[in-house]
């Protein structure tokens, strides 16, 4: 009789509106169900020994048709389902917890579940219980944070401020316009400002280039275009140098950028409209202008690559990992750089990284790699 102890972990999604993914935690020891519909099973023992084979059994009744396993970060590989079923088999070769995440993802290879747990391998000097937590993921990006930044709610507020920015028709309702939210600051930048930017993301661009074979290039190219070379309002208010959406709206964790065209198909309440044909916007209940906050400017450039480019732990709903695969095979076949970076942005760019799609966003993040030749980095 095998001596390791079993545990079957359920997943549920449920689904509200226009599918917004509700959090539904459950505990579920030595449990063989599979009654959940749209769920992922995850079996695994509790405990093994050093160097031991491990098998980890998925089932899944929904949408999941891959798993990628993570044990402390780390990739242990992907399995296809079949038949509903997969197996993957695993050995550790050094002792101690291993905190496990099962990340379900359907055929577009978004994230449609994720199962997390806990491994211990070999003998540890202190007791360790096996904790197991199910959660499913929001839409567009992790549902917590430990960022503590306040929600800014009223750009013309704000402290760091010398910097101007043309303004929205909620801060003049004569001359403000809505697409002014994407404006970069009055003035800004000079010459010698975006020097500075790119000096200030090229050490932390190149760690990540060469931790991961990701593109520095582009990197920084879609940094300097996101953000206006660190002066739109997101960059400069919350450290969002790509205009990473938070689609949690108010939680605390996320700056608002009140005024922004409506991005709900026209859904959205109108408070007025002004004489040139603005909008002044409800912004209590909106959902569609939150962006994540930063402490850094390398924390936004590290979530970049791990969580939106290389899917490290599912918290971002797209799964771009395969394109920087992708990227990596060609390098390593001796494709230019430059070509493979192109393609590396079309591929995410048709994947939905922007809704303008693969040629537009590719050509025009390539245009500033060549403008200021930051091909050099990669």
């Amino acid at each position: 009789m095998n001596p390791f102890f079993y545990i079957s972990k359920r997943f549920k999604l449920t689904f509200l509106g226009s599918g917004i993914l509700l959090l539904c935690i459950v505990f579920a020891f030595n449990s063989a169900s599979r009654s959940n519909r749209n769920g992922l099973i995850a079996e695994f023992p509790k405990v093994a020994k050093t160097g031991e084979q491990i098998l980890f059994h998925f089932a899944s009744e929904g949408e999941v048709s891959k798993v990628r396993v993570l044990a402390n970060s780390n990739s242990l590989g992907i399995v296809q389902i079949g038949q509903n079923k997969a197996l993957l088999s695993f050995k550790f070769n050094f002792n101690g917890v291993k905190k496990l995440r099962f990340i379900g993802l359907n055929s577009q290879n978004d994230t449609v579940a994720i199962v997390l747990g806990e491994l211990v391998v070999g003998e540890i000097n202190k007791k360790t219980s096996l904790k197991t937590e199910t959660i499913n993921p929001p839409l567009y990006s992790s549902t917590k944070s430990t960022i503590s930044e306040p929600v800014f709610k009223n750009p013309v507020l704000l402290n760091n401020s010398n910097l101007k920015f043309p303004p929205t028709p909620e801060e003049d309702q004569v001359n403000g316009r809505n697409e002014n939210v994407y404006a970069k600051a009055i003035g800004h930048p000079g010459a010698e400002e975006i020097t500075e930017f790119f000096e200030d993301i090229e050490d932390d661009a190149m760690e990540l280039s060469k931790k991961y074979t990701v593109p520095a290039s582009v990197i920084m190219g879609m940094a300097a275009l996101e953000s206006g070379y660190g002066f739109s309002r997101p960059a400069v208010y919350a450290n969002n140098i790509f205009g990473i959406k938070y689609w949690g709206g108010n939680t605390g964790i996320a700056y608002q950028l009140r005024g922004q065209p409506d991005e709900k198909d026209g859904t959205l309440k109108i408070i007025r409209k002004t004489a040139d044909g603005q909008f002044i916007y409800d912004e209590s209940n909106r959902m569609d202008n939150w962006y994540r906050v930063y402490k850094s400017r390398r924390e936004c450039l590290f979530f970049l690559v791990e969580e939106i480019f290389l899917h490290k732990t599912g918290q971002w709903k797209k799964d771009y990992s395969d394109i920087a695969q992708v990227y990596k095979n060609q390098i390593s076949t001796g494709i230019s750089k430059k070509e493979a970076a192109y393609d590396f942005l079309y591929a995410i760019g048709k994947r939905g990284y922007t809704h303008k799609g693969g040629a537009y966003y590719a050509d025009r993040v390539m245009k500033v790699i060549d403008k200021w030749k930051l091909n050099q980095y990669d």
